[in-house]
């Protein structure tokens, strides 16, 4: 059990389904159960953060931290990084579907850029993305190339089978974290300060549990408020994927590696800064009802800015989820 089975609400705007949200529940988090596609995303986007942010949020400040992070399989360049804690390389490119889904970019338009990750702007380029997969097809997640290694340290400690159920807030300040470990209680003080990293879902419900969010909402469920925060949980973004199937006349070859089959970018308006279409080829079809794998193909469009925006709310009873 490596995923903690959120699920959204019905959606009245997609016919009332309702979406699963996948969150790690494993060491490492999302980077541990997710699809393994290593991308670094396009130059507008953090030219956009920086107009927002201010300096050491644009393209150039942002693309030296990706290189310090990345182990590329084909070496450093002036945009990718050669020695980092994350190994990175491009999946196998001889299956006939991905190089099928990067001719037909190409025949729309595209041009060929075999490493995406190796040019700043996206939005006129088909190509192949990386994958976060060493040659041994082991995953490397950020346990792995961040956690692990600093095991030995003496003033780190992993607690496995603990799940942080709230955080001690009195006077104002946070002061340490309550949590279940191997089903028992236990209080960690904070000699300085508390990180909350649990992502987009798990860090707004463990505020909202600890009392701090919107407080008519807290009252509702009986938990007390220690700060009314009305933005948290609030301006959820999801990026919404759709897998277009596709059957075949015969059956292809077989998997290889990952099954990744290229990825090309597209504006939805020729005004846009950059792309807010992004656009995945998979070389199968796995679990497709009557389908089998290898008689089809996957073609993923997905959105990267979607305008809608959604909320996260905790009631008290979900403490042990």
């Amino acid at each position: 059990d490596t995923d903690w089975g959120y699920k959204s609400t019905p959606q009245a705007h997609l016919n009332n389904r309702v979406i699963v949200a996948p969150v790690g529940k494993i060491v490492g988090g999302g980077s541990s159960i997710n699809a393994t596609v290593w991308l670094k995303g396009d130059k507008a986007d953090y030219d956009a953060w920086e107009a927002a942010a201010g300096p050491g949020w644009g393209f150039d400040a942002i693309i030296r931290n990706f290189k310090k992070t990345e182990r590329y399989a084909g070496g450093e360049s002036a945009i990718r990084g050669g020695s980092g804690m994350i190994a990175t390389r491009k999946p196998a490119l001889g299956h006939p579907v991905t190089q099928a889904f990067i001719d037909s970019a190409v025949g729309l338009g595209k041009t060929a850029q075999l490493d995406v990750n190796n040019v700043a702007s996206l939005a006129n380029i088909a190509g192949q993305q990386d994958i976060n997969v060493d040659t041994n097809m082991r995953r490397i997640s950020a346990a792995h190339g961040y956690l692990l290694p600093a095991l030995s340290r003496s003033n780190l400690t992993l607690l496995a089978n603990a799940t942080v159920t709230r955080l001690d807030i009195g006077g104002g300040q946070c002061r340490g974290v309550v949590a279940s470990v191997a089903s028992e209680e236990r209080r960690f003080a904070a000699a300085k300060e508390v990180i909350v990293c649990g992502g987009g879902l798990q860090s707004p419900k463990l505020l909202m549990l600890s009392g701090v969010g919107p407080a008519d909402h807290l009252r509702a469920h009986g938990i007390a408020v220690a700060a009314d925060s009305p933005g948290v949980g609030a301006n959820l973004h999801d990026h919404l994927l759709v897998r277009l199937v596709f059957a075949t006349k015969q059956a292809l070859p077989p998997q290889v590696d990952t099954g990744h089959a290229g990825i090309t970018y597209h504006k939805s308006h020729s005004s846009l800064p950059g792309p807010d279409i992004q656009i995945f080829g998979r070389l199968n079809a796995p679990n497709v009802p009557g389908l089998k794998p290898e008689e089809g193909y996957l073609t993923m469009p997905g959105l990267l800015k979607p305008k809608s925006r959604g909320k996260c709310r905790s009631p008290r009873r979900d403490l042990d989820r």
